[in-house]
């Protein structure tokens, strides 16, 4: 029996390799919410307040087990026994680790393994893995707030392990791949300031320090109009590195 659970992209469900319907946004967030956190009790507080935020109905926690049931129905039609993946343990329901995989622990093992990899080649090829299990923001078709609060903390493990894998492809002197991601990424993020260092970085390894320079203006200028901060030391450090003037720290500066 396998059940799978996609987490790192459009939620999806799987039994025997068959997809599992998941039909509303109920069925979804619950879903969400136990694969979250497999092998761990999930309260059936924290699950109403995924499903309802702060308006559940009367009936919530009845509805609440009408899509447990639902779930474990369509999981055993899919694959005898599969709907034991779903515990009932007090206070509230788990999903049950031994029984169900998910992306996201393969990624979290993956992005571990590689981030202590001295050795930047075998550092790239492992974090190049585990960003390939990717394929979207996380749980990007789930709508509720509590899973969005999860899913925005994995995008900036995501983001993090992006900027590793930009160093560890710097350190290779593969920097055009590395330069390209991190533009994506400032784009995504664009006060993400390790990502802008990478970029400097990359164009200083490229012998462009005017471009280096512009990037750091840039900052400067985003920085400034946006937040009312300076840049943080370490890239006012590469840009004084390059002939950029120091510019002045601020006590709320974004770091």
């Amino acid at each position: 029996m396998t059940v799978a659970v996609t987490l790192l992209g459009p939620l999806r469900m799987t039994a025997g390799g068959q997809e599992v319907r998941l039909g509303g946004q109920g069925r979804r967030a619950v879903v969400a919410m136990l694969a979250l956190r497999p092998g761990s009790v999930v309260s059936v507080g924290s699950l109403v307040d995924a499903l309802w935020d702060e308006t559940p109905p009367m009936t919530a926690v009845t509805k609440l087990q009408g899509h447990i049931c639902g779930l474990r129905r369509e999981l055993n039609r899919l694959t005898p026994g599969a709907g034991a993946a779903i515990a009932t343990v007090a206070p509230g329901y788990l999903m049950c680790d031994d029984l169900v995989t998910t992306d996201l622990a393969e990624f979290e093992v993956l992005a571990a393994r590689g981030s202590r990899e001295p050795d930047p080649g075998s550092r790239a090829t492992v974090l190049e893995k585990a960003l390939r299990l990717w394929y979207g923001h996380a749980c990007s078709d789930v709508r509720s707030s509590r899973v969005a609060a999860a899913a925005a903390t994995l995008d900036e493990r995501r983001a993090r392990i992006r900027e590793n894998l930009a160093d560890a492809r710097l350190g290779l002197g593969d920097v055009e791949p590395a330069l390209d991601d991190m533009h994506q990424l400032v784009l995504e993020q664009p006060f993400r300031e390790h990502a802008w260092e990478m970029i400097m970085r990359c164009h200083i390894a490229r012998g462009d320090s005017a471009a280096a320079l512009a990037t750091y203006h840039r900052v400067v200028r985003l920085l400034g109009a946006e937040l009312g901060a300076t840049p943080g030391r370490r890239l006012r450090s590469l840009a004084a590195g390059v002939g950029a003037p120091v510019v002045p720290d601020l006590p709320l500066a974004a770091r």
